[in-house]
């Protein structure tokens, strides 16, 4: 009699009946009862003694595939707890658990036995569904279906399974897409001023030929092409940046990485232990990752081939160097250099000399070498005597931050743009005060919810809109927490989720009248690259948004209205109201400005993040980045030792109502309302701020993961590719 006859003869009814449903195609029902490993005494000792009347067998509740067949084992409750495995089918070996072979098996178990691509039999079956759906249930799920994410199943239109007997049979094995690229579609007079089309090409064919460099050796790897979803933003699941073109797919969860991260995996360092991670907290390797690319080897070369030309052929191209790693102090200071063969000259390489080059005679169009350094630490020595040793930089001379709206003109606006200086425009188009009045905000939007911040004790409070405005200038209507005391609130990025133009449609039209350069900073502008991407696709926003915060102090103590920080983008932000100085409180009448702004070029951040960094270990404080934390604010002590003690002091710029501020990407910032202010803001991305964006973008991506400023929202890299679609004339190539 077999193992198998000799477990009918105790099992119950029930029993028999479950065990009939494992020997048929029917998948068994669950149950919760406990799991050990048993092994069947020898024929003769099971007759003599019998089984204890006290021991109930329950199955296997969980079987495992082996082969083309699923076999269960008898369990006791009460004995050993340690993990079943099955054995494979027809097999007459008794299970050991404290064998080493069975301890070994048991390992690979859980770590997913390093599943590999290999191919599937029969005819294939491209799989349609989401992982979830009856068809591929029980078959690997990719993360985005595990977590329930509203984003696509990762394994739609490119998972292959292999079909036997009317079976899907899993390798994994995975499909390349076919046929030409989906076509996009853009704004009207997107690309129809030749000449901006060749300022834009001139300025972001460097920072666009960097993306590309790391797509070519990649292309002679990958096989395998997936159409880009167009509807949601493809980031990398560990460096949370944008994926551009090539990349690398887990074939076992689906996760995505960046083919940056893909060459700093290591599978022995711990840093990469929760990239790493695969379903179910199973642990995947390097050998998993299947590549894959969106864009054609064919269309790379050939933009490829088109920056070339530009680079060579445009003397003014400028270039930021570089890429600053968070916690890299040491020097490191190189350009990049190489020997391109020279293309043939194009009609376009005409059309550019052609232009009139009026900034090359201005007095900013000598090379900023400090722009090389964005976001290095430039072999700053630790010890005190080359600590005060900074020596005279290029931005130190540009001493005129302030503009009346009459003299600044559209070239003196880019000679300035392209260092990374900022400015302020006096007297420009005022906003219409009324719609921006504390009473206006109250009467239609009062009941509105919001959520303010505490500038001082970085604490959130929900209220409603009418209780926010009620204190902008009458103290005693202010909010009381529970400790008795009025915070100092701030309103920031209102709407915070919604289009500022649907829900203050008096606002934005308000506000977008009064920008200046709005070829730059508006939503349509055509040397806003944002506007370049295809209509179809997921836009980052930009806002503008809305900020309105109660007045604060900037003496020592003082913790200021917004902390240091600085963005991957340009912004400009607009003063639109403030209480006049008779009715302001009464200690903010003696203030020179309704605000103001302390701004520091990007090539003295090294030496504040140096400054930072001994700051924060003064205080025993933790921090990941000095400036990206947004954990700091300059007070009037910390500037002068700033000032003193690394040779930085920056930029100060006043702002009242009408004025504007004009902020380039990576350029760190910090701002202190000395009385209430509603101010309004957009960010743009500008062809002469794509070199800064993209060392931004590389910082980010450094970030401890968790940090509030690493997911990456501004999509660069298709900004880049779009703006270059959009401008290149192909009769022209």
């Amino acid at each position: 009699m077999s193992d198998q006859e000799i477990g009918s003869t105790t099992e119950t009814q029930s029993d028999t009946a479950e065990m009939a449903a494992v020997g048929s195609s029917k998948r068994p029902r669950r149950t919760r009862k406990t799991t050990e490993f048993y092994t069947p005494a020898p024929m003769k000792q099971r007759k003599k003694a019998g089984r204890p009347k006290n021991k109930k067998i329950v199955k296997n509740e969980k079987l495992i595939e082996t082969g083309d067949k699923r076999k269960a084992i008898d369990v006791p409750v009460g004995r050993s707890k340690k993990r079943k495995v099955a054995e494979p089918a027809g097999s007459k070996r008794k299970f050991d658990p404290e064998s080493d072979e069975d301890e070994a098996r048991k390992k690979l178990v859980k770590n997913a036995d390093l599943i590999k691509v290999r191919p599937v039999p029969g005819k294939k079956h491209v799989q349609q569904g989401r992982c979830f759906s009856a068809r591929y249930c029980c078959f690997e799920k990719c993360t985005a279906c595990l977590a329930k994410k509203s984003d696509k199943c990762r394994f739609i239109d490119i998972r292959v399974f292999g079909q036997r007997k009317g079976k899907l049979v899993y390798g994994p094995e995975f499909k390349s897409a076919e046929g030409p690229d989906p076509k996009s579609t853009y704004e009207i007079g997107v690309s129809e001023d030749e000449v901006k089309n060749v300022r834009v090409l001139d300025l972001i064919a460097p920072t666009f030929m960097k993306f590309l460099k790391k797509e070519l050796p990649h292309l002679e790897m990958a096989k395998i092409r997936k159409f880009p979803d167009r509807n949601i933003c493809q980031l990398c699941d560990s460096c949370q940046t944008t994926i551009f073109s090539g990349y690398w797919m887990c074939c076992v969860c689906g996760k995505e990485y960046c083919l940056s991260c893909y060459e700093e995996w290591n599978d022995s360092d711990d840093s990469f232990k929760e990239a790493g991670r695969c379903s179910h907290k199973r642990r995947h390797y390097k050998e998993q990752l299947v590549p894959i690319y969106h864009y054609t080897k064919e269309e790379i070369n050939r933009l490829s081939d088109q920056c070339n030309q530009m680079i060579l052929d445009d003397e003014d191209s400028s270039d930021l160097d570089g890429e600053e790693l968070p916690d890299d102090d040491t020097a490191n200071q190189s350009v990049e250099s190489s020997e391109v063969t020279q293309p043939a000259e194009s009609s376009r390489v005409v059309v550019r000399r052609r232009q009139s080059r009026t900034s090359k005679k201005t007095s900013f169009d000598v090379e900023d070498s400090a722009m090389s350094v964005l976001n290095q630490d430039n072999g700053f020595s630790t010890s005190s005597q080359d600590r005060h040793n900074r020596t005279l930089q290029l931005h130190d001379e540009h001493k005129k931050i302030e503009y009346a709206a009459s003299e600044m003109t559209e070239d003196t606006f880019r000679d300035l743009w392209k260092r990374g200086y900022p400015f302020v425009i006096r007297g420009a188009d005022k906003l219409e005060e009324k719609i921006w009045r504390p009473n206006y905000f109250i009467e239609h939007y009062g009941d509105k919810d919001c959520t303010v911040i505490d500038v001082k004790e970085n604490v959130e409070y929900k209220m409603d809109v009418k209780t926010f405005f009620k204190g902008f200038e009458d103290i005693s209507s202010r909010f009381v927490n529970k400790a008795g005391i009025c915070p100092c609130l701030k309103l920031k990025d209102w709407p915070p989720a919604d289009d500022f133009a649907e829900t203050f449609p008096e606002h934005y039209k308000d506000f977008y009248n009064s920008l200046p350069f709005k070829e730059y900073t508006t939503r349509s502008g055509v040397l806003n690259l944002a506007h370049r991407l295809p209509l179809e696709i997921n836009r980052p926003d930009l806002g503008p948004k809305m900020y309105n915060a109660y007045g604060s102090e900037d003496n020592v103590g003082g913790k200021g209205t917004t902390n240091l920080h600085l963005d991957m983008t340009d912004a400009v932000n607009m003063m639109a109201y403030a209480p006049s100085v008779e009715n302001r409180l009464e200690e903010e009448r003696d203030k020179t400005a309704a605000a103001v702004w302390d701004l520091y070029h990007p090539a003295d951040l090294p030496r504040v993040r140096r400054f930072l960094r001994k700051i924060a270990k003064e205080h025993g404080l933790s921090i990941n980045h000095p400036i990206h934390d947004q954990c700091f604010y300059l007070d009037k002590e910390l500037r002068s030792r700033l000032a003193s003690e690394e040779g930085v002091t920056g930029w100060r710029v006043f702002q009242n109502p009408g004025d504007v501020v004009f902020v380039p990407a990576g350029c760190a910032h910090q701002v202190c309302n000395y009385t209430s202010c509603v101010k309004a803001a957009v960010d743009f991305v500008s062809p002469e701020g794509v070199a800064r964006s993209y060392v931004v973008n590389q910082q980010f991506r450094k970030l401890r993961h968790g940090h509030k400023r690493k997911t990456d929202i501004l999509q660069l890299p298709n900004i880049l590719y779009h703006a270059w679609i959009t401008s290149w004339d192909e009769s022209n190539d």
